[in-house]
């Protein structure tokens, strides 16, 4: 399971998230759902944001 965070993306909100969904599937090859941190189911939250791990981190 993996946790993306991401920063604030300038295309409009809707088709920004579908671009990077998108790009993560064929990154990854299989099904991938976006859901921000706050909107994690509570039964899996704390695990799935324990086990969080970068794989990359933007230059600020």
């Amino acid at each position: 399971m993996y946790c993306v965070r991401c920063n604030r993306i300038r295309r409009p909100r809707s088709l920004a998230w579908i671009d990077l969904l998108l790009a993560l599937e064929n990154l990854w090859g299989r099904s991938v759902d976006l859901v921000k941190p706050h909107l994690l189911d509570p039964v899996i939250r704390d695990e799935v944001l324990e086990e969080a791990q970068p794989i990359y981190v933007a230059p600020s």
